[in-house]
This record gives C-alpha cells, sequence and structure tokens, in this order.
C-alpha cells in the first residue's frame, strides 16, 4: 500500500497538469455549420507503405492467436471443455452487467465534468480517474480490507462487479469527454431556446453524438473484465470464480491444451460481444425521420404545377 501511494502522487500530478493544459485550448469540431467532407489520402508513396506496415503488425497479431487457437485442438494434449465451464459463464454475466454500468456512468460523469459548472467539480474529475492510476494488486487488497467487516462483500458476485465498474471506468469517462469537448454548446443551447429541458436534450442530442464514445466504453470495460487478473486474483472464490484465475491455474498445472482452449473460447466471446454491441447501439441510437406526413407528396404537387 505504500508504493502504491508513492505511485499515485506522479500519476495525479500528470493528470493534474493535463488536465490544466487541456482546459486552456479549444477543440470544437462539432458545431452547427455545414463542414467540409473528409479528405482521404490516396498518394500511393503514402499509403501503400502503411499499408504494408499494418499487414505486418496484423499478421504478427494474427500468429499469436492463431498459436493459441492452434494448441487448444492439438490431440496429444487433449481438451476437456466441461471443466471451468462455471467460470466461463460468471466471467460473461460479470463482465456484461460491469460494462453497462460501467458506460452510462462514465457517459454521466463526463456530461457533469465538461459541460456543467458547480461546486466540487474538480474532486468529481480527479477521483473518477484516480482508480485507474491504482495497481490492480493494490486495488484487489483494499477491496478485501474495505468490504470484509461490516458490509461483507468478500466471496460474492456484488464485489466483482463494483470492481470491473470501478476498475474500467476512467475510460468511458475520458472518452466521452473527450468526445463533449468537441461539441460547440451553441448546438444544446439552440434546443434550450426551443423549450427542451436539460435531460431531453441529453438524451436526443448529446447522447446520440455520444455513440461512438460509449460504445467503445462498454467494449473496452467488458474486455477488461473478462481478462482482468491482478484485481480480481484476491477477490474470486470457490462461488465465483473467474476464467482468467483458471487459466492460470491449469498453466500452473501444465494442462497447456485446456488453458489454450479457454483463451480460444474468451477470444471468439468477445468477438461475438462486439458485434452484438455494436449492433444494439446503432439500432437504439439510429436517426428517426420526422418527416410531416405527407410532406413528399406537396412538394411534388409544387414542382408539378
Amino acid at each position: 500500500s505504500v508504493l502504491a501511494l508513492l505511485l499515485l502522487l506522479p500519476a495525479v500530478i500528470a493528470y493534474l497538469l493535463n488536465k490544466y493544459w487541456v482546459n486552456k485550448k479549444s477543440f470544437v469540431t462539432v458545431t452547427g455549420k455545414p463542414t467540409q467532407a473528409r479528405k482521404l489520402i490516396e498518394e500511393p508513396h503514402i499509403k501503400w507503405p502503411l499499408f504494408a506496415f499494418c499487414l505486418i503488425v496484423s499478421a504478427i497479431i494474427i500468429l499469436f492467436y492463431g498459436t493459441v487457437i492452434f494448441a487448444s485442438f492439438v490431440r496429444t494434449w487433449g481438451v476437456n471443455f466441461q471443466y471451468g465451464w462455471d467460470s466461463l459463464k460468471n466471467s460473461m454475466t460479470l463482465g456484461l452487467i460491469s460494462a453497462v454500468i460501467g458506460g452510462l456512468l462514465g457517459m454521466v460523469i463526463a456530461y457533469i465534468t465538461a459541460k456543467r459548472n458547480y461546486y466540487g467539480k474538480r474532486f468529481i474529475e480527479v477521483a473518477s480517474v484516480l482508480m485507474f492510476a491504482v495497481p490492480g494488486t493494490v486495488l484487489g487488497i483494499s477491496y478485501i480490507l474495505g468490504f470484509n467487516s461490516k458490509l461483507a462483500l468478500t466471496g460474492t458476485g456484488l464485489i466483482l462487479v463494483i470492481v470491473f465498474t470501478f476498475r474500467n471506468m476512467p475510460v468511458a469517462i475520458e472518452s466521452g469527454t473527450t468526445t463533449l469537448l468537441q461539441i460547440d454548446n451553441s448546438i444544446e443551447e439552440a434546443s434550450t431556446i426551443l423549450g427542451a429541458d436539460t435531460g431531453y436534450s441529453f438524451r436526443r442530442i448529446t447522447l446520440p453524438m455520444l455513440k461512438n464514445a460509449f460504445f467503445s466504453g462498454i467494449v473496452y470495460s467488458f474486455t477488461k473484465a473478462i481478462t482482468a487478473v491482478s484485481a480480481i486474483i484476491f477477490l474470486v472464490s470457490p462461488r465465483w470464480d473467474l476464467v482468467t484465475s483458471k487459466i492460470y491455474t491449469l498453466f500452473d498445472q501444465a494442462k497447456y491444451s485446456q488453458a489454450a482452449a479457454f483463451v480460444t473460447m474468451m477470444v471468439v466471446i468477445l468477438l461475438v460481444f462486439i458485434g452484438i454491441f455494436n449492433g444494439l447501439i446503432n439500432l437504439l441510437l439510429a436517426p428517426r425521420s420526422r418527416a410531416p406526413k405527407g410532406a413528399g407528396i406537396h412538394e411534388k404537387t409544387e414542382e408539378t404545377k
């Protein structure tokens, strides 16, 4: 804990300096005025070297994952998918719950810190992202000490959800804050002038603009929850065992095939959930047409005349 506090000092100083520097600048790129379309880079001497570099990096990543997938199907080692299936289900369930909660809280905190002025705003800004600077092992120990007396949560699934939510929420907050800093305040002011309250403006104007930030926050939170090790290694229990601790146990027992099989399942599950999240977000926040009924017919009649 003492070493963790020493690590917190430079992290907090760097964060405060960054906030001080960012607040002095304007990053507004989304306004109510029309803007020029994005221009793509088409020069061959730039495009093809970058493509080759990305291809090499992608090949290395595919090689890593391919090795794990191949190892999970090697017959001489054997695979037993029944062993530890509960831990995989626990990781998916708790990770999904914490991702949704963390994504929503992250967007709300980003909104009230980037677009609102009130007493205690700076404290909320620092406290909301301070969790990210704490080492995961120290975080797990602190949760054991904090929730093992009057409010006994150790050994439960709730304490794992809390750890996942507050550990990964800073990324959603920073992503949402960065997006909100690019949105001109005049857009919300126009909504207020037309009679909308703050909640309606946030739900119908600001939140759709935060679609990408919200999605990235949920995906990041879910991915980190599924793959978390250091923060939960002291918090798992026989009832709430997670797949990452199971993989380390299998690896320690030299059961490499089963460990590789679980890693492969984790990758597949993450890809499936990313696709589901993307589809849901696009469906829920898709713009809806509000053209008056019969508007097209009226325009046609005028044209004919």
